[in-house]
């Protein structure tokens, strides 16, 4: 049954009918749609880490890594998991949060150069290994130099012609070498 203008109150003709749109901000939190994955917050860097782990430590996280891939395979479920490790299904929860977060950090392009607050080893930065190069040439050329000029020097003329016919008599017991003329 349709109505006539006429017959609609003022109200009604100002205002034709719309759909009621649904403001996000205005549903409960549990009603709103999540605006993407949010990755927990990554450590700090893996390897400073794993160095500083004892070998018993390193051990348990690895078995730990085997049973959490397990149960992401599907082999084990979390309650299982839990009791495995002894711990609550909360925890294993963020233990696999945790997993996640340094795999994908790990899948990342890596950096030249680490984030800057990164500490790193003193046989790992690359500045310090870089300059205890450079001195280190530098030493080897002075060194260099020094066996140069203690070579020139009459004392050391004089051992050398002594050592140099020792040299040659251990020669002197080897078989001549052949040479292609011999083979003639």
């Amino acid at each position: 049954m349709e109505t006539d203008q006429k017959d609609q109150t003022p109200e009604m003709q100002e205002s034709p009918q719309e759909t009621p749109q649904t403001d996000p901000q205005r549903l409960p939190r549990r009603m709103r749609r999540k605006k993407g994955f949010r990755m927990p917050q990554p450590a700090a860097p893996v390897k400073a880490i794993w160095k500083s782990a004892s070998p018993e430590e390193q051990k348990s996280a690895h078995q730990k890594a085997i049973l959490v891939l397990e149960h992401w395979m599907g082999r084990m479920n979390r309650k299982e998991l839990a009791e495995k490790l002894g711990i609550p299904q909360v925890r294993v929860w963020q233990l696999a949060q945790s997993a996640l977060s340094g795999m994908v950090s790990g899948l990342l392009k890596q950096p030249k150069n680490p984030p800057p607050g990164t500490t790193l080893l003193p046989e790992e930065n690359p500045k310090l290994l870089k300059k205890r190069i450079e001195d280190l040439e530098h030493q080897n050329k002075l060194l260099t130099g020094l066996i140069g000029v203690l070579r020139d020097l009459p004392a050391a003329r004089e051992a050398l012609a002594e050592v140099e016919p020792e040299a040659r008599k251990g020669k002197k017991n080897q078989p001549p070498r052949r040479t292609d003329q011999d083979q003639d």
